[in-house]
């Protein structure tokens, strides 16, 4: 494989993670994400058309093979719309290496939150999950212990209590609600491993709507 070759299947891979999380973010409503990824897959698909593709075999270059290449082919959307379609849906059972950006995503069981993550080790999906009080166990201990725009690492907060039992949190249910925090905008993640809660005002109100707005598995 030439080194042109290579670089126009890794920024392939990406244009696939890309719509694979576009996907995603249409399907939970996330249209703020979904508009600015549009933007990117927009730039990716002229950099691949007309920085790469039209550069011929005679002249070192690859002619592009794909779906991205077919006459009448819609584009991206540009960034600030809302797109109406999401090209190249994926069809294999089982994500391949390329569409991992896809991942984690969330869904609701009843009352329990459920992450949908992807393993590298075992090469498939995994779920974990959590029943909601985790979730407000989770903000009341960080407002004690730490309080609001403060950082804080995740050790600074366990044990969290397990308002559904007895004991507390196992601590792969808090790194899972920290997660979906995160998505919800609730929680910032600093640097490697810390993390940040935002202003309290606006939580409870944001929290309950993520919620509402989860898929049911």
């Amino acid at each position: 494989m030439s080194f042109v070759e290579d670089i126009v299947r890794q920024l392939d891979d990406i244009r696939a993670s890309i719509r694979a999380r576009m996907e995603h973010c249409l399907t939970v409503g996330d249209y703020r994400e979904l508009t600015e990824l549009a933007g990117i897959a927009e730039s990716l698909d002229a950099l691949l058309r007309d920085g790469l593709a039209d550069s011929s075999p005679r002249n070192g270059g690859l002619r592009r093979e794909g779906p991205s290449s077919e006459p009448g082919r819609p584009r991206s959307t540009k960034a600030g719309r809302r797109p109406t379609t999401i090209v190249e849906t994926r069809q294999t059972d089982a994500p391949s290496v390329s569409n991992h950006g896809a991942y984690p995503y969330f869904l609701r069981d009843g009352d329990k939150l459920v992450k949908i993550a992807w393993s590298a080790k075992d090469k498939k999906e995994y779920e974990h999950r959590a029943p909601r009080t985790a979730i407000g166990s989770l903000i009341e201990v960080i407002g004690k212990k730490v309080g609001a725009r403060k950082l804080f690492l995740v050790d600074d907060i366990l044990p969290v209590p397990d308002e559904s039992g007895d004991g507390k949190l196992p601590t792969y249910q808090v790194y899972l609600v920290l997660a979906w925090l995160r998505e919800c905008g609730v929680i910032e993640k600093v640097g490697r491993d810390q993390y940040k809660l935002s202003e309290a005002s606006e939580n409870e109100r944001t929290i309950k709507k993520s919620w509402m707005e989860l898929l049911s598995k």
